[in-house]
């Protein structure tokens, strides 16, 4: 998730939600050790850098969903602001 959320978020966005969220379901200790600051920041970049490339992309869209439920789960605030402005875009 940091190298995600920092030097690699250029090159690697796209994919990288998908498998990134694909590693988090399939091994349910991981969801423990998500580090809040990272994920934020990755939420953050994604938001300012990234919508439009994620609401594009259906299942980008809904990987990038599931990872702001997780967010909002830890108690990121950011992570909800985000997650209802998608949602209300999504029902349109």
């Amino acid at each position: 998730m940091q190298l995600l959320s920092g030097i690699g978020f250029q090159s690697l966005m796209s994919q990288g939600i998908k498998i990134l969220t694909k590693h988090l379901k399939s091994d349910v200790k991981q969801l423990l050790n998500i580090n809040y600051y990272y994920g934020e920041k990755l939420i953050m970049r994604c938001f300012k850098d990234k919508i439009k490339q994620i609401k594009e992309d259906e299942s980008l869209l809904n990987e990038f969903l599931w990872f702001l439920n997780l967010m909002v789960d830890l108690g990121s605030s950011k992570a909800y602001y985000i997650r209802e402005n998608l949602i209300l875009y999504k029902k349109k």
